[in-house]
């Protein structure tokens, strides 16, 4: 009988070694599945923001956030009881997306704050490096 239940044993933990095997195997082919979903995420996304600048898009949303952005100071100054500064008509969208299309692709990239955050020191070699004609134009056209 202690053989019987020896072997009973033994084989409930072979059975049991075995069954935890194929969930290892399953779970690292699921981890290495989900590896390779990230990478070809991580490179559909860098694609995307090496590629061609879409002018049109980016100016646009460059607008919207530094619109939003001087609004939303003002409106924390008032808060705090400061005054803001001398208020400047804020341009009408469709010249500073006319002006802004003008400029280089490096530096209408580098007008979209998330880009601009991961890729600093490129956003400032391309300001560094842009043609002072342009950014005078582009400047001169906001105001």
């Amino acid at each position: 009988m202690k053989k019987v239940t020896i072997l009973l044993v033994v084989f409930f933990l072979l059975l049991l070694v075995s069954a935890c095997k194929k969930n290892e195997t399953q779970s690292g082919q699921q981890t290495a599945r989900t590896q390779q979903a990230a990478v070809k995420n991580e490179e559909a996304a860098n694609k995307e923001e090496n590629g061609p600048v879409n002018a049109d898009k980016n100016c646009s949303k460059a607008y919207n956030f530094m619109k939003a952005f001087v609004e939303q100071m003002e409106q924390q100054m008032a808060k705090m009881g400061k005054q803001p500064p001398q208020k400047k008509e804020f341009p009408p969208k469709d010249k500073f997306v006319k002006a802004c299309k003008d400029l280089p692709a490096e530096i209408i990239r580098c007008l979209d704050m998330e880009y601009s955050t991961k890729h600093q020191q490129e956003c400032q070699d391309a300001k560094k490096n842009a043609d002072p004609e342009k950014m005078k134009k582009f400047e001169e056209a906001l105001k």
